[in-house]
């Protein structure tokens, strides 16, 4: 048999040299936005996602991605995905210790109880919206 032939799908007939050369450029990069996807950025999402702070606070902030870029780059990127999910456990924990520091500090004045206890119904709130309601898991698995 002869040598392999390159085959050029859009033309009948044996490909010529011009097209031949001009398959071998290097594709010319895409347009639009940039990714903001880097290592620094999900690690201060990460970072402040594991203290306490909710994803709309985060993206809303200058320099950060779209919350539809976070949950995005959560559902197509398994390594995203894994950090992002150890970031909001973390995050609830947070929470939690937080409750328990209202719950425990001095109340001193005459609404500091019902302070506290808006303070605690507000990260209890935070908390339930915080809990996993997707990919499996029951919310009454990870109440406080």
């Amino acid at each position: 048999m002869g040598e392999p032939v390159a085959v050029d799908r859009h033309h009948n007939g044996p490909p010529d040299c011009e097209r031949i050369e001009l398959a071998a450029l290097p594709v010319p990069k895409r347009r639009g936005r940039p990714s903001l996807y880097t290592p620094e950025t999900v690690d201060r999402i990460c970072d402040r996602l594991a203290d306490g702070e909710s994803l709309k606070a985060i993206w809303r902030s200058s320099g950060m991605p779209s919350e539809r870029a976070v949950l995005g780059w959560a559902a197509t990127r398994p390594d995203f995905r894994d950090q992002y999910d150890f970031a909001r456990d973390m995050g609830r924990e947070t929470i939690g210790h937080d409750v328990l520091a209202i719950a425990d500090g001095p109340l001193t004045g005459p609404d500091a109880v019902k302070d506290a206890r808006r303070r605690i119904d507000a990260l209890k709130w935070r908390f339930a919206q915080m809990t996993p309601k997707r990919r499996g898991r029951n919310r009454q698995e990870s109440q406080l």
